[in-house]
């Protein structure tokens, strides 16, 4: 009996220690979530050289999957359509602006997203002087 007395106080943290699973978990934001919103443009890099001042007043716009882009310049070849994304916690847009496989980086409590891509001559074609790099777009949640 003095056994079961002095595990009662031990019994009794570890029940509130543990606790039960969290009635109402708060589930975490998928990527399409997280991109939905205004972005306006912080800085881009083209292979590493900043080129931001060629894309003053950059905007892009996610409502759903459709997207637009202002003043997207030589890097976007399509300013607005339909994004495609495979999964719900995606780390690339699978195609956006006339562009495959955009790298996406969210930080800053998903309030700063780095958008990361190469176009190359298989994705212009003729149209190669002025869009061939490697581009990096930071952007921040209006």
């Amino acid at each position: 009996m003095k056994t079961i007395i002095k595990l009662l106080p031990v019994l009794l943290v570890l029940t509130i220690a543990c606790g039960g699973d969290d009635p109402n978990p708060v589930a975490e934001p998928t990527t399409l979530d997280k991109l939905q919103g205004t972005w306006n443009l912080s800085s881009v890099t083209r292979d590493g050289a900043d080129v931001t001042s060629g894309f003053t007043g950059f905007k892009l716009v996610i409502a759903n999957t459709n997207y637009t882009i202002t003043n997207g310049g030589t890097a976007w070849l399509e300013s607005s359509g339909t994004l495609s994304i495979s999964g719900d916690n995606a780390t690339s847009v699978d195609s956006m602006g006339g562009i495959n496989n955009i790298a996406l980086e969210f930080s800053n409590g998903n309030n700063t997203l780095k958008l990361t891509y190469a176009i190359d001559t298989t994705v212009v074609g003729g149209r190669t002087t002025g869009l061939v790099g490697n581009y990096v777009f930071v952007l921040t949640k209006q």
